[in-house]
């Protein structure tokens, strides 16, 4: 952002949408030498798809980093959702992670989740679920009173600690 920012007006989206454009790529590379499409790389691609119509619908920067910071309440009330289904997609995740789709791993997988009578990753979708929403809220307070390229900057750092002290309190 802060690369392409100097050569455009002050209120001006494009910075921010070839900013946005970096993770894509990163993304669809990594999409093309896996040639794969994980329920990781569905989040990710669906946060991205939400930061770029956001600077597309928005009518100024500030507006598009408020939408941009609020991209993680469709993810949270997914888990939520999928948590009072009795689906918790941490669940799904973590399956995935731990058994790299070995029917093997998965059978014992599923049988110590049965045991569990489901409660761990229920309640793990949970916690994160809530833990988004409150990183939604840090994020838009600060898109909403920070200057663009500090928002961006900082926005990852908040991001980076909530989920690394999300993660390790609830492991």
């Amino acid at each position: 952002y802060s690369y392409f920012a100097p050569h455009y007006p002050n209120d001006a989206v494009q910075p921010l949408l070839y900013a946005s454009l970096v993770p894509l790529l990163g993304l669809g590379s990594s999409i093309v030498r896996k040639r794969t499409v994980d329920m990781i790389a569905l989040i990710v691609l669906l946060a991205l798809s939400i930061n770029i119509a956001a600077i597309f619908l928005m009518p100024s920067i500030r507006w598009a980093l408020v939408a941009r910071s609020l991209n993680g309440l469709f993810t949270a009330t997914v888990l939520l959702v999928s948590a009072l289904f009795g689906k918790p997609l941490f669940y799904y995740v973590a399956r995935q992670f731990v058994t790299a789709n070995d029917p093997a791993r998965l059978d014992g997988f599923d049988a110590a989740n049965a045991l569990d009578g489901k409660r761990t990753f229920t309640r793990v979708t949970f916690v994160w679920a809530f833990g988004i929403y409150t990183l939604c809220g840090l994020n838009m307070t600060l898109a909403l009173y920070l200057p663009p390229a500090g928002y961006l900057l900082l926005s990852q750092i908040t991001n980076f600690i909530g989920v690394i002290t999300h993660a390790h309190t609830h492991a």
